[in-house]
C-alpha cells in the first residue's frame, strides 16, 4: 500500500462515530399470555437490547465527504483495507454513520436509522434501511435505501 493512501486510512480511523446498536432477540417467558407454548411470539414486542460501538465508519460514497479518498482509491491493497477493515452497521441505531446499500446517503443532519428486522417484521422494500434526519430548527425528515 502507497504511503500516501495509507495515511489516508490513518485519518480515517480518527473519524470514526460511536453508534448505539439494537439487538433484538429472546422470546418473552413462557408465563406471559402473549407466547404460545410452543414459546414463539404471536405479536408481542421482544426484548431489546443496545450496546456502543466507537467504530462506525462511513461508506465508500458518504465517506468522500469525510475526508479525500483519491489515494484510497488509486491503491488496490488501500480499497481492498477501506472495505475490509472497518465496521459498518447496517441495523437498527443511534449516532455514527449512515449505513449506505446503493449510494450515499449524506451525512448532514444524520441521527438513526432503522434496519429491515426478520424477528421485529420490519421491512424497508427489500431488506432495506430508513433513515432519519433532524435539522437545527427540529424539522424531522427521512429516506431509504433498499436492494
Amino acid at each position: 500500500m502507497n504511503p500516501e493512501a495509507a495515511k489516508s486510512l490513518d485519518l480515517l480511523r480518527q473519524k470514526l462515530r460511536k453508534a448505539s446498536i439494537a439487538t433484538l432477540g429472546g422470546f418473552r417467558p413462557p408465563a406471559d399470555p402473549c407466547v404460545s407454548y410452543f414459546g414463539a411470539g404471536v405479536g408481542c414486542r421482544e426484548r431489546t437490547s443496545w450496546h456502543l460501538v466507537e467504530d462506525d465508519a462511513p461508506g465508500w460514497e458518504d465517506g468522500w465527504n469525510v475526508l479525500d479518498l483519491d489515494a484510497v482509491n488509486q491503491d488496490e491493497a488501500a480499497t481492498d483495507a477501506f472495505f475490509d477493515n472497518f465496521s459498518r452497521y447496517a441495523n437498527t441505531k443511534v449516532g455514527g454513520y449512515p449505513k449506505e446499500i446503493q449510494h450515499g446517503v449524506g451525512l448532514h443532519n444524520f441521527v438513526f436509522q432503522v434496519g429491515s428486522e426478520e424477528k421485529s417484521r420490519w421491512m424497508w422494500g427489500d431488506n432495506g434501511i430508513g433513515y432519519f434526519f433532524k435539522d437545527a430548527e427540529g424539522a424531522w425528515s427521512w429516506s431509504c435505501q433498499f436492494y
